[in-house]
């Protein structure tokens, strides 16, 4: 699950935002994501990982205002 917190710069929640992600894959295959307003400010969207590895993950608002880039990783068994 992928949950972005959206605040303003004095800590007020930022709704109604079209929060898209982007999620590149370990093998480099890139899906978009919708992220969906569940709570003030807060916006999630589900993906299943597929393989161990690492996964990058960017999120924009449509008109380009905010964006983040992030990574997440899916450790290999010892």
């Amino acid at each position: 699950r992928l949950i972005v917190d959206a605040r303003d710069n004095a800590g007020g929640f930022l709704n109604g935002l079209n929060l898209i992600g982007s999620l590149v894959y370990p093998d480099r295959q890139a899906v978009g994501l919708q992220l969906e307003q569940v709570a003030p400010g807060r916006y999630e969207a589900t993906f299943t990982p597929g393989a161990e590895g690492a996964y990058f993950i960017r999120v924009n608002e449509s008109d380009g205002a905010l964006n983040q880039t992030g990574g997440w990783v899916m450790s290999y068994s010892p």
